[in-house]
C-alpha cells in the first residue's frame, strides 16, 4: 500500500439521498434456513418504507467496518476502540484490493540498502514518547520520527529499544495515541499505517502536507504540535 501526496483541493459537493435506518436483520437468500446467509437492511425515505436491501456476509462486514471507521473519524470512542482491538484479520481483509495498492505520485527512490539499515539512518525529532509497557514498570523513552493525523486520530512513527537479558532489539513501529493516555502499538487498521518503506519519503514532506493511504487523506503533524501532545505525559501501551 503506497502513500500518495495530493493537492489541497476543496471538497466536491455531492447530492445525497437521506434515508432512515429502520431495522437490520439476519436471513437466508432463496431458501429459508438453508440458503446463503445474508443481512437485510430496512430503510425509510420521506415517511415511506423503501425496498429492503440484501447484503452477503462479505459486503455486510465491509459495511460494518466502514461504519466503525466513520464513527471513529467523528470521535466516537467506542467505535475507535472496537476498530482497533477487536477486528480480526478476516475482517481487515474485506477492504477491496483495488484500494490497497493505489499508485504513488511521491517520487520513489530506489533502495540500495536493507530497509532496517535505512530506517536506522532516518533522523529523529527532538521529542520523546514516554511509554510504560507493563503496569507498575518504569516508563521508557521512545524516539519519534514524525506523526500524522486525521480529525482526532493521531499516529506516530516511533523507534523503541527492547531490552533483553543478554541483548537488545530495535523496533520501528507505527503507534496510535488512544484515549486516557494510552498508546496502541502496531494498531490493526492496516490501511491507516504508513508502510516502513515510505517513512523516508514521509519525513521529507513539509509539515502540514497532505497525503493518502488507500482512500483516507492524512496530514503530517508538525514537531511543535507533537511536543505539545507528548511532553510531560506517560502513555500506557496496549
Amino acid at each position: 500500500m503506497d502513500s500518495e501526496m495530493i493537492p489541497d483541493d476543496p471538497p466536491i459537493r455531492q447530492r445525497l439521498k437521506a434515508v432512515h435506518l429502520l431495522d437490520v436483520n439476519s436471513g437466508h437468500a432463496d431458501v429459508a434456513e438453508t440458503g446463503e446467509p445474508i443481512v437485510i437492511l430496512s430503510l425509510g425515505h420521506r415517511n415511506e418504507v423503501e425496498q429492503p436491501i440484501m447484503l452477503n456476509l462479505k459486503d455486510a462486514k465491509r459495511l460494518a467496518r466502514g461504519i466503525l471507521r466513520a464513527l471513529s473519524d467523528h470521535g466516537d470512542p467506542v467505535a475507535e476502540d472496537v476498530a482497533e482491538r477487536l477486528l480480526t484479520c478476516e475482517w481487515q481483509a474485506t477492504v477491496p484490493h483495488e484500494h490497497m495498492n493505489e499508485p504513488s505520485i511521491i517520487p520513489q527512490k530506489k533502495r540500495t540498502v536493507p530497509l532496517r539499515n535505512l530506517l536506522e539512518g532516518l533522523p529523529l525529532l527532538g521529542v520523546k514518547l514516554s511509554v510504560r509497557h507493563n503496569p507498575g514498570h518504569e516508563p521508557e523513552a521512545a524516539g519519534i520520527y514524525g506523526g500524522y493525523s486525521k480529525g482526532r486520530k493521531q499516529y506516530l512513527l516511533m523507534r523503541f529499544i527492547e531490552k533483553r537479558p543478554h541483548d537488545s532489539v530495535v523496533h520501528h513501529l507505527v503507534a496510535k495515541i488512544g484515549t486516557k493516555s494510552t498508546i496502541i502499538i502496531a494498531p490493526s487498521a492496516h490501511d491507516e499505517k504508513l508502510p516502513a518503506q515510505d517513512w523516508q519519503r514521509f519525513i521529507e514532506l513539509p509539515e502540514g502536507a497532505a497525503f493518502r493511504l488507500g482512500r483516507i487523506q492524512w496530514t503530517k503533524t508538525g514537531e511543535k504540535k507533537l511536543r505539545q501532545l507528548l511532553s510531560g505525559r506517560v502513555f500506557d501501551a496496549r
